[in-house]
């Protein structure tokens, strides 16, 4: 899951200033480009039930509202990059954009704390918005296929993971040159779900470029194995720090939350 997540923005003609997760453009790291195909549970059955239906009913509304939402932003991303009737740049919204979908130190120090979470729903291009989508898509829905996981739970992961992984980037950049830098994706989300549904259903399969299959937990391992090597990278545009943040508070939450209902 190449990153799968958040990425570095790119620094658009605007002056947009660059983002976090990873580069808007073709090439990205490894771990984002794994496409997930098929994602199957652990070998055991649950009975099904009203209740089993309404949870996952209600968890799906969940997912496809969440997605929801990251394309309505992106959407206003795109028509922020647009021209006006005049052929001039909107930059009141762009500005607006900037001041309240891009998490940086200097957005919080100002007040704009609520930075912390819309930034987790914010993509600047096409490719990173899609990769993430598809990622939460598939990973949530494993989630949602557990009778223990409810809608409840699926929202605090998802909240939790953003929070987490947006302080764990604003902590590597609290000092220094890169104290500026700002980023945005729902990268540390994913990060998040990806721990947790490795502990939770760690036989699962998935399938890195739709043709490697691996257990969830050597997945899982993987991707905390790559961030941890690259997060001291002064020339990678992606956030490992917000990764590795999302996926302390995926195991966190399994741990706190989950693991006496294990599966």
């Amino acid at each position: 899951m190449n990153a799968l997540f958040r990425r570095l923005a790119p620094r658009p003609k605007s002056s947009l200033p660059p983002a976090f997760f990873r580069s808007p453009y073709p090439g990205a790291p490894p771990m984002t480009r794994a496409i997930i195909q098929r994602l199957t549970t652990p070998r055991r059955s649950f009975t099904a039930s009203p209740y089993n239906s309404a949870r996952e009913a209600q968890c799906s509304r969940f997912i496809i509202g969440f997605i929801g939402l990251n394309a309505a932003v992106w959407a206003a991303w795109q028509y922020a990059k647009t021209r006006d009737s005049d052929g001039k740049p909107r930059r009141g919204l762009l500005n607006f954009m900037g001041a309240n979908f891009l998490l940086s130190w200097p957005a919080v120090f100002h007040g704009n704390i609520w930075v912390m979470l819309t930034s987790a729903v914010s993509h600047y291009d096409a490719m990173h918005f899609l990769a993430n989508m598809l990622a939460f898509f598939t990973l949530t829905s494993g989630l949602a296929s557990h009778p223990l996981f409810t809608v409840t739970r699926l929202v605090q992961l998802t909240i939790g993971a953003a929070v987490s992984g947006s302080t764990a980037f604003l902590l590597n950049h609290s000092t220094g040159p890169s104290r500026n830098r700002r980023g945005l994706g729902a990268s540390a989300i994913v990060s998040g779900i990806t721990t947790t549904l490795a502990f939770v259903a760690p036989r699962a399969t998935v399938n890195l470029f739709g043709i490697i299959p691996m257990p969830m937990w050597f997945f899982g391992l993987a991707t905390i194995l790559y961030d941890t090597y690259f997060m001291g990278s002064t020339s990678s545009m992606i956030g490992h720090d917000a990764h590795l943040g999302g996926a302390a508070f995926g195991y966190l939450f399994y741990v706190l939350k989950l693991r006496r209902g294990r599966f």
